[in-house]
């Protein structure tokens, strides 16, 4: 679009033609800011979970690394929709966890919360692994911090 409004531009005279110009490269340079960040966070490599004695990180989704402690952590179990699978993570208190938040993060935790009953999932698919072996280790690592 933003080369389409480029080129086709140079045909209009005046105002027209500047107004075209400056949109499309607008658009171009947008776009393509917009791709660049995109590709940067796919070869960024980051560690998709972090175990600590303390909690755990997830970096896998659009939780950003944001770290729930284990003695905030109810109960890990299983939950699917639509055929995929997740960890869900029950919190004591899960309106704390989600005040601690901000912006679109807080608004997706709420929606969690509502919808299923807790903010917190964790993918496999995002961390391409085995969802038995991830299920485990998560409460392996719940239970020995007990």
């Amino acid at each position: 679009m933003g080369i389409d409004m480029f080129v086709d531009s140079r045909t209009e005279q005046g105002l027209m033609f500047y107004f075209g110009q400056t949109f499309g490269i607008l658009i171009m340079l947008l776009f393509g800011s917009v791709s660049f960040f995109c590709l940067l966070l796919l070869v960024k490599s980051k560690k998709g979970l972090v175990f600590t004695a303390e909690g755990f990180k997830d970096f896998s989704c659009f939780g950003m690394g944001k770290i729930v402690l284990w003695n905030e952590v109810e109960d890990i179990s299983r939950f699917d929709v639509y055929g995929y699978k997740y960890v869900k993570v029950h919190l004591k208190e899960p309106d704390v966890f989600i005040s601690s938040c901000s912006g679109i993060l807080k608004f997706a935790y709420m929606l969690n919360h509502k919808l299923y009953g807790t903010p917190l999932f964790i993918s496999s698919i995002m961390l391409k692994s085995n969802f038995d072996d991830l299920l485990n280790k998560v409460q392996i690592q719940w239970s020995t911090s007990k």
